[in-house]
């Protein structure tokens, strides 16, 4: 192992750092440290927790993680999980490799995405202040860190260099909360003895009574298991992507899609200052008696200042200056992949999509990817942003490239935009085997691109063959 750890209290007293107890900790590598920043937020007042990993051999590039959705009633700190992958796992890669990532809790749990705004840009900041050698910054984020991540370069293209964005929002707040909003009251419709509370008046204690044998997770289990044909009927009138007829399957999907409606309606009250999605005039199809479900499912309309500050924090608009690289499931129930079609249309719309790489891959589940996966879309974006140390994650693009979906099937509704995503994936695919030569099973596929590949500002293989 390489590391070393170069960030001293020195730096911490310039910019005002405030140390954590727990300094040093033996789960991260030899090269990070954990510390607090300030976060100034009246409303939110605490700090946020920071983690700052920089390698002595150091390559100038910074990767920086927006961690996802955390519950509000959990307890601020750093993250440990990348969609499905281990955050140390990828964090020892890269600091292996020279990369230098930093990561923090932001000052807010649940929706945070205002909060995590200045507290990432605040720890670019903080990271540039006492590591003299960064030139390059690129922003990486899972589900709500997704959201933010692309937040974060369509806004600040003069401080990230590009983003990874997997599984996200990127229709951005509004439309998410309107999916989860659908689920919740198209199951209090077919299943009214579940809660005894609507969609928008959730007691401040209802998570407490989520788990345990007579908590709403086994309520809604036991719902599903006595009217399956029920969930298949929400599943479909809200486009959830789970098989209403396997019922641990079934269970499972509502039992997450409904926590958000438990855990945070709350929140996202207080932080957007109202409620900021309707559903007054919307038309729900897709059950056995669309007009009885029309007539009779609960109704709610949107306050318009919470409206606009969904849209603030976060209505991505797609017009892009720096790479974007995404890499969503196909089948994923807790972010729809439809998203990634919204998102397209509108880059294509103002002519940016040449900017963003759109990276399908046909599985089931959320965030649903290993950490060679993430480390993989992590060599695409480098490989968009035109960076040599592409060739440092070649083995893990190796890895993203044999997942990579290129006959997707979401519908005809979204079939013209598909059919574009589609066309710019197989491309993607083409030109990793025109330019790295991966050919299913080719070994010593990093070899054989570091051969291969010369053309990019001198000789490719004398500039990073020492990071293999």
């Amino acid at each position: 192992m390489r590391h070393a750890n170069i960030i001293g209290g020195a730096f911490a007293v310039a910019v005002g750092l405030l140390l954590s107890d727990t300094v040093g900790a033996a789960e991260w590598p030899d090269d990070c440290q954990e510390a607090t920043l300030p976060s100034d937020d009246p409303n939110y007042p605490d700090a946020q927790l920071i983690l700052t990993c920089v390698p002595r051999d150091f390559n100038g590039t910074l990767i920086i993680y927006a961690h996802g959705y955390v519950r509000p009633q959990e307890p601020l700190a750093l993250p440990e999980e990348f969609g499905d992958a281990d955050v140390r796992e990828i964090v020892e890669q890269l600091l292996d490799l020279g990369f230098g990532v930093v990561a923090s809790s932001y000052h807010k749990n649940g929706y945070a995405v205002e909060q995590a705004e200045a507290d990432l840009n605040s720890l670019v900041a903080y990271v540039q202040s006492i590591e003299p050698d960064v030139d390059g910054i690129y922003i990486t984020g899972a589900s709500e860190g997704a959201l933010i991540a692309t937040m974060l370069v369509e806004k600040y293209p003069e401080i990230y260099d590009g983003g990874l964005a997997l599984c996200g929002p990127l229709a951005g707040t509004r439309y998410q909360i309107d999916y989860l909003a659908d689920v919740r009251v198209l199951f209090d419709y077919f299943y009214p003895e579940v809660f005894p509370f609507g969609a928008l008046d959730v007691p401040d204690d209802a998570h407490e009574q989520w788990d345990g044998p007579d908590g709403f997770k086994e309520k809604i289990a036991a719902a599903v298991g006595d009217d399956p044909d029920a969930i298949t009927q929400v599943f479909d009138a809200a486009g959830v992507a789970c098989d209403g007829g396997d019922h641990d399957e079934a269970a499972n999907c509502a039992q997450n899609i409904l926590a958000y409606s438990v855990f945070g309606t709350n929140d996202l009250l207080d932080t957007a200052g109202g409620w900021p999605v309707s559903n007054v005039d919307k038309e729900y199809s897709g059950s056995d008696d669309d007009a009885a479900l029309n007539a009779g499912i609960q109704r709610f309309d949107a306050d318009p200042a919470a409206s606009a500050y969904a849209n603030l924090y976060y209505r991505p608009s797609g017009l892009l200056q720096r790479p974007l690289v995404t890499l969503h499931t196909t089948r994923d129930p807790g972010v729809p992949y439809r998203h990634e079609l919204i998102y397209f249309n509108r880059a294509a719309l103002l002519g940016t999509d040449d900017k963003l790489t759109v990276l399908p891959v046909d599985r089931a589940g959320h965030c649903a990817f290993t950490a060679q996966e993430v480390l993989g879309g992590l060599g695409a974006l480098l490989l968009r942003a035109d960076s040599h140390l592409v060739l440092a994650l070649v083995d893990s693009l190796e890895t993203l490239h044999g997942i990579i979906d290129v006959d997707i099937d979401v519908g005809a509704g979204s079939k013209r935009i598909a059919e574009l995503v589609q066309d710019q994936a197989t491309d993607f695919v083409d030109e990793l085997e025109d330019e790295f030569g991966f050919v299913g099973d080719a070994p010593d596929a990093a070899e054989d691109a570091l051969d291969a590949v010369t053309d990019v500002g001198g000789n490719i293989k004398d500039e990073v063959e020492d990071l293999f």
